[in-house]
Protein backbone atom coordinates (compact mmCIF):
# COMPACT_ATOMS: atom_id res chain seq x y z
CA UNK A 1 0.00 0.00 0.00
CA UNK A 2 2.88 2.40 0.81
CA UNK A 3 6.50 2.78 -0.29
CA UNK A 4 7.55 2.93 3.36
CA UNK A 5 6.87 1.57 6.82
CA UNK A 6 5.66 3.56 9.82
CA UNK A 7 8.91 2.70 11.62
CA UNK A 8 10.94 4.15 8.75
CA UNK A 9 8.97 7.40 8.99
CA UNK A 10 9.46 7.54 12.76
CA UNK A 11 13.21 7.12 12.37
CA UNK A 12 13.32 9.66 9.53
CA UNK A 13 11.55 12.28 11.68
CA UNK A 14 13.84 11.62 14.66
CA UNK A 15 16.95 12.15 12.54
CA UNK A 16 15.57 15.48 11.31
CA UNK A 17 14.46 16.54 14.82
CA UNK A 18 17.81 15.78 16.46
CA UNK A 19 20.02 16.66 13.49
CA UNK A 20 22.03 13.48 14.03
CA UNK A 21 21.82 9.75 13.30
CA UNK A 22 23.56 9.12 16.63
CA UNK A 23 21.17 11.28 18.67
CA UNK A 24 18.18 9.75 16.89
CA UNK A 25 19.45 6.30 17.85
CA UNK A 26 19.85 7.35 21.49
CA UNK A 27 16.34 8.81 21.58
CA UNK A 28 14.77 5.73 19.98
CA UNK A 29 16.83 3.28 22.02
CA UNK A 30 18.36 1.50 19.03
CA UNK A 31 21.80 1.33 17.44
CA UNK A 32 23.06 4.00 15.05
CA UNK A 33 23.46 1.28 12.43
CA UNK A 34 19.74 0.44 12.74
CA UNK A 35 18.82 4.10 12.23
CA UNK A 36 21.04 4.28 9.16
CA UNK A 37 19.52 1.07 7.76
CA UNK A 38 15.96 2.40 8.16
CA UNK A 39 16.82 5.69 6.44
CA UNK A 40 18.67 4.00 3.59
CA UNK A 41 15.79 1.57 3.07
CA UNK A 42 13.35 4.49 2.95
CA UNK A 43 15.57 6.35 0.49
CA UNK A 44 15.84 3.25 -1.67
CA UNK A 45 12.08 2.80 -1.74
CA UNK A 46 11.52 6.48 -2.55
CA UNK A 47 14.28 6.63 -5.14
CA UNK A 48 16.38 9.48 -3.75
CA UNK A 49 18.47 10.69 -0.82
CA UNK A 50 16.68 12.50 2.02
CA UNK A 51 19.68 13.87 3.95
CA UNK A 52 22.86 15.62 2.91
CA UNK A 53 25.56 13.53 4.57
CA UNK A 54 28.83 15.23 5.45
CA UNK A 55 31.30 13.82 7.95
CA UNK A 56 31.30 15.86 11.15
CA UNK A 57 28.24 17.91 10.13
CA UNK A 58 24.64 17.74 11.31
CA UNK A 59 22.25 15.62 9.23
CA UNK A 60 20.33 18.18 7.16
CA UNK A 61 17.41 17.65 4.84
CA UNK A 62 18.04 17.96 1.14
CA UNK A 63 15.95 20.67 -0.47
CA UNK A 64 13.90 18.14 -2.43
CA UNK A 65 13.01 16.32 0.82
CA UNK A 66 11.45 19.29 2.63
CA UNK A 67 7.95 18.82 1.20
CA UNK A 68 8.17 15.09 1.93
CA UNK A 69 9.18 15.89 5.52
CA UNK A 70 6.22 18.24 5.94
CA UNK A 71 3.81 15.64 4.56
CA UNK A 72 5.28 12.91 6.80
CA UNK A 73 4.85 15.05 9.91
CA UNK A 74 1.21 15.69 9.03
CA UNK A 75 0.66 11.99 8.28
CA UNK A 76 2.22 10.80 11.54
CA UNK A 77 0.41 13.46 13.58
CA UNK A 78 -2.92 12.39 12.08
CA UNK A 79 -2.16 8.77 12.93
CA UNK A 80 -1.23 9.75 16.48
CA UNK A 81 -4.52 11.63 16.95
CA UNK A 82 -6.47 8.65 15.63
CA UNK A 83 -4.65 6.29 18.01
CA UNK A 84 -5.02 8.54 21.03
CA UNK A 85 -8.69 9.06 20.23
CA UNK A 86 -9.27 5.33 20.44
CA UNK A 87 -7.12 4.98 23.56
CA UNK A 88 -9.10 7.72 25.29
CA UNK A 89 -12.43 5.99 24.72
CA UNK A 90 -11.03 2.55 25.57
CA UNK A 91 -9.09 3.60 28.67
CA UNK A 92 -5.72 2.61 27.21
CA UNK A 93 -2.38 4.42 27.42
CA UNK A 94 -2.14 7.95 26.03
CA UNK A 95 1.08 9.24 24.48
CA UNK A 96 1.85 12.86 25.34
CA UNK A 97 4.41 14.49 23.07
CA UNK A 98 6.25 17.27 24.88
CA UNK A 99 9.19 19.55 24.41
CA UNK A 100 11.24 20.19 27.55
CA UNK A 101 14.61 21.94 27.53
CA UNK A 102 17.59 19.63 27.97
CA UNK A 103 18.53 21.08 31.36
CA UNK A 104 15.04 20.74 32.83
CA UNK A 105 14.52 17.31 31.28
CA UNK A 106 17.80 15.69 32.32
CA UNK A 107 18.36 17.36 35.69
CA UNK A 108 14.80 17.68 37.00
CA UNK A 109 12.16 15.61 35.19
CA UNK A 110 14.15 12.51 34.30
CA UNK A 111 15.05 11.59 37.91
CA UNK A 112 11.36 11.93 38.87
CA UNK A 113 9.94 10.06 35.87
CA UNK A 114 10.18 6.47 37.21
CA UNK A 115 7.88 7.22 40.14
CA UNK A 116 5.43 9.23 38.02
CA UNK A 117 5.18 6.60 35.28
CA UNK A 118 4.80 3.81 37.84
CA UNK A 119 1.84 5.66 39.37
CA UNK A 120 0.33 6.72 36.02
CA UNK A 121 0.58 3.63 33.83
CA UNK A 122 -1.92 4.97 31.30
CA UNK A 123 0.43 7.87 30.40
CA UNK A 124 3.43 7.65 28.09
CA UNK A 125 5.77 10.57 27.32
CA UNK A 126 7.54 11.23 24.06
CA UNK A 127 9.99 14.08 24.65
CA UNK A 128 10.62 15.95 21.41
CA UNK A 129 13.76 18.08 20.87
CA UNK A 130 13.69 21.28 18.85
CA UNK A 131 16.52 23.44 17.59
CA UNK A 132 14.97 26.81 18.41
CA UNK A 133 12.27 28.62 20.39
CA UNK A 134 10.29 29.53 17.22
CA UNK A 135 10.20 25.83 16.29
CA UNK A 136 8.69 24.97 19.68
CA UNK A 137 5.99 27.63 19.38
CA UNK A 138 5.21 26.54 15.82
CA UNK A 139 4.89 22.89 16.88
CA UNK A 140 2.49 23.89 19.66
CA UNK A 141 0.39 25.99 17.27
CA UNK A 142 0.09 23.22 14.69
CA UNK A 143 -0.62 20.47 17.22
CA UNK A 144 2.60 18.62 16.41
CA UNK A 145 3.27 18.43 20.15
CA UNK A 146 0.85 18.34 23.09
CA UNK A 147 2.81 20.56 25.41
CA UNK A 148 6.06 22.28 26.27
CA UNK A 149 8.06 23.54 29.23
CA UNK A 150 10.49 26.38 28.59
CA UNK A 151 12.26 29.16 30.48
CA UNK A 152 11.45 32.66 29.25
CA UNK A 153 12.17 36.23 30.29
CA UNK A 154 8.47 37.10 30.48
CA UNK A 155 5.02 35.66 29.83
CA UNK A 156 4.73 37.43 26.48
CA UNK A 157 7.44 35.15 25.06
CA UNK A 158 5.25 32.09 25.79
CA UNK A 159 1.61 33.14 25.26
CA UNK A 160 -1.19 31.36 27.17
CA UNK A 161 1.31 29.49 29.35
CA UNK A 162 1.21 28.82 33.09
CA UNK A 163 3.94 29.94 35.48
CA UNK A 164 5.72 27.19 37.44
CA UNK A 165 8.54 29.05 39.14
CA UNK A 166 10.98 31.94 38.83
CA UNK A 167 14.72 31.29 38.66
CA UNK A 168 17.57 33.77 38.83
CA UNK A 169 20.47 34.18 36.43
CA UNK A 170 23.91 35.67 36.68
CA UNK A 171 27.34 36.24 35.24
CA UNK A 172 29.72 33.60 36.60
CA UNK A 173 33.52 33.47 36.55
CA UNK A 174 36.36 31.60 38.23
CA UNK A 175 38.43 33.20 40.98
CA UNK A 176 41.00 34.75 38.65
CA UNK A 177 38.47 36.43 36.37
CA UNK A 178 36.38 37.50 39.36
CA UNK A 179 39.38 39.46 40.68
CA UNK A 180 39.96 40.96 37.22
CA UNK A 181 36.32 42.07 37.12
CA UNK A 182 36.60 43.82 40.48
CA UNK A 183 39.80 45.61 39.48
CA UNK A 184 39.12 46.50 35.83
CA UNK A 185 35.34 46.12 35.47
CA UNK A 186 33.10 43.50 33.86
CA UNK A 187 33.77 44.76 30.33
CA UNK A 188 37.44 43.80 30.66
CA UNK A 189 36.60 40.10 30.77
CA UNK A 190 36.51 37.55 27.97
CA UNK A 191 33.08 35.89 27.71
CA UNK A 192 31.60 32.56 26.70
CA UNK A 193 28.59 32.36 24.43
CA UNK A 194 26.21 29.56 23.52
CA UNK A 195 26.37 28.14 20.00
CA UNK A 196 22.80 26.84 19.99
CA UNK A 197 19.65 28.86 19.18
CA UNK A 198 17.46 29.14 22.25
CA UNK A 199 15.76 32.38 21.26
CA UNK A 200 16.48 33.83 24.74
CA UNK A 201 18.99 36.55 25.66
CA UNK A 202 20.73 34.92 28.61
CA UNK A 203 23.25 33.10 26.43
CA UNK A 204 24.37 35.79 23.99
CA UNK A 205 25.44 39.38 23.56
CA UNK A 206 21.94 40.73 24.30
CA UNK A 207 22.10 39.36 27.83
CA UNK A 208 25.51 40.90 28.40
CA UNK A 209 24.25 44.21 27.06
CA UNK A 210 21.57 44.19 29.74
CA UNK A 211 24.43 44.18 32.27
CA UNK A 212 25.97 47.24 30.61
CA UNK A 213 28.57 45.25 28.67
CA UNK A 214 28.65 46.43 25.08
CA UNK A 215 30.68 44.77 22.30
CA UNK A 216 31.86 41.90 24.54
CA UNK A 217 34.80 39.74 23.50
CA UNK A 218 33.40 36.21 23.01
CA UNK A 219 36.44 33.99 23.48
CA UNK A 220 34.70 30.64 23.02
CA UNK A 221 31.27 29.32 22.17
CA UNK A 222 29.87 26.18 23.75
CA UNK A 223 27.22 23.71 22.49
CA UNK A 224 25.99 22.40 25.89
CA UNK A 225 25.39 23.91 29.33
CA UNK A 226 27.86 21.61 31.11
CA UNK A 227 30.58 22.46 28.60
CA UNK A 228 30.01 26.18 29.19
CA UNK A 229 30.33 25.74 32.95
CA UNK A 230 33.51 23.68 32.63
CA UNK A 231 35.09 26.23 30.27
CA UNK A 232 34.23 28.98 32.75
CA UNK A 233 35.84 27.01 35.58
CA UNK A 234 39.00 26.67 33.47
CA UNK A 235 39.07 30.44 32.94
CA UNK A 236 38.26 30.70 29.25
CA UNK A 237 35.70 33.39 30.03
CA UNK A 238 32.80 34.48 32.18
CA UNK A 239 29.48 32.84 31.37
CA UNK A 240 25.94 34.21 31.69
CA UNK A 241 23.58 31.42 32.79
CA UNK A 242 20.57 30.61 34.89
CA UNK A 243 21.51 29.91 38.50
CA UNK A 244 19.97 26.43 38.45
CA UNK A 245 22.28 25.31 35.62
CA UNK A 246 25.43 26.44 37.41
CA UNK A 247 24.22 24.78 40.62
CA UNK A 248 23.97 21.45 38.79
CA UNK A 249 27.32 21.50 36.97
CA UNK A 250 29.60 23.51 39.30
CA UNK A 251 29.82 20.70 41.82
CA UNK A 252 32.90 22.03 43.65
CA UNK A 253 31.58 25.63 43.77
CA UNK A 254 34.52 26.93 41.72
CA UNK A 255 32.55 29.76 40.08
CA UNK A 256 31.63 33.07 41.64
CA UNK A 257 28.51 35.05 40.72
CA UNK A 258 29.99 38.44 39.83
CA UNK A 259 26.76 40.06 38.57
CA UNK A 260 23.07 39.25 38.78
CA UNK A 261 21.09 38.91 35.58
CA UNK A 262 17.38 39.16 34.97
CA UNK A 263 15.17 36.42 36.46
CA UNK A 264 13.58 33.84 34.19
CA UNK A 265 10.20 32.17 34.36
CA UNK A 266 9.64 28.45 33.97
CA UNK A 267 6.31 28.11 32.19
CA UNK A 268 4.32 25.29 30.59
CA UNK A 269 1.44 24.57 28.24
CA UNK A 270 -0.53 21.33 27.98
CA UNK A 271 -3.05 21.26 25.14
CA UNK A 272 -6.73 20.63 25.77
CA UNK A 273 -6.65 17.62 23.43
CA UNK A 274 -4.94 15.66 26.24
CA UNK A 275 -7.61 13.86 28.34
CA UNK A 276 -8.52 15.95 31.39
CA UNK A 277 -7.41 13.41 33.99
CA UNK A 278 -4.07 12.91 32.24
CA UNK A 279 -3.57 16.63 31.76
CA UNK A 280 -4.20 17.26 35.44
CA UNK A 281 -1.71 14.55 36.42
CA UNK A 282 0.98 15.98 34.14
CA UNK A 283 0.40 19.53 35.36
CA UNK A 284 0.79 18.46 38.98
CA UNK A 285 3.93 16.54 38.08
CA UNK A 286 5.50 19.54 36.35
CA UNK A 287 4.56 21.98 39.10
CA UNK A 288 5.91 19.71 41.83
CA UNK A 289 9.12 18.79 40.03
CA UNK A 290 10.04 22.17 38.57
CA UNK A 291 8.88 24.51 41.34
Amino acid sequence: MFDFTIRQLEVFLKVEETGSFRKAAETLGVSEAAVSDHVRALESQLGGELFARRRGAAASLRECAREFHSDVKAFVEKGRRISNGFRRCSGQQTTIRMHVGEHLLQDYLRPALPEFLANNREIHFDFVPFKSRPAVLSALATGEIDGAVISVANAEEFPNSTLISIIGSGLYANAGLAIQARVNGLASLPFLGASYDTGTPQTDEQGLSALGIEAPVISRRYPYHDVGVKLAIQGFGAVLMMDSIVEVFDEKLELEKIASGKPFQRRYIIHDNVPTAHRDAVQKFLEKTLK
